[in-house]
């Protein structure tokens, strides 16, 4: 039996998970186990809404057609540059909480890449969300194939091209 070769790519990008304006999984448990829900957060309510969303989409774009998974940097906020702007104080609960939000995704998908994100964000936990979920660890850059065309894949694809970022942030200075 031939495998089908997928038709497209669903792309995420930039969840930031942890933020108390990211995307966090309403009702997670923590690594210390404290549950942790959306409360009055407009911001984390809506962002999981659309998330939840997004499975029928992808569903009634592909039906049974396989499709890639890319997920393309940033997937945890961290605690970084002393920001009090966290759900939680570990960037294991937020390393954690992003392989709830990214799994069901994941096992939709025929094949799942991954891209660094900023490394003050992330440090190197997107290795271990990329080992959780089977996905190809593609590093700052990659480029993949999807029936003949090829794409470049990079958190940080302003800066690959010379326009420089300003530290901490991803907003491109002219």
């Amino acid at each position: 039996m031939t495998k089908q070769k997928p038709v497209g790519a669903v792309i995420v990008s930039d969840l930031h998970c942890g933020s108390v304006v990211g995307l966090w999984p309403d009702g997670h448990i923590t690594s210390t186990g404290n549950q942790i829900g959306l409360g009055n957060n407009l911001h984390q309510q809506w962002l999981w809404q659309c998330w939840q969303d997004k499975d029928q989409k992808i569903k009634a774009h592909f039906g049974k057609d396989p499709f890639i998974l890319i997920i393309n940097g940033d997937c945890i906020e961290g605690r970084h540059h002393g920001s009090n702007e966290i759900v939680a104080a570990l960037n294991l609960d937020h390393t954690l909480a992003a392989i709830e939000c990214l799994k069901p995704l994941a096992k939709l998908a025929s094949k799942v890449y991954m891209t660094a994100g900023t490394e003050c964000h992330v440090g190197d936990w997107e290795k271990m969300i990329a080992k959780e979920l089977g996905a190809i660890w593609l590093g700052d850059k990659g480029l993949i194939e999807i029936n003949g065309s090829l794409i470049d894949v990079a958190n940080h694809i302003l800066e690959q091209r010379g326009v420089k970022e300003k530290e901490g942030c991803d907003e491109a200075l002219a």
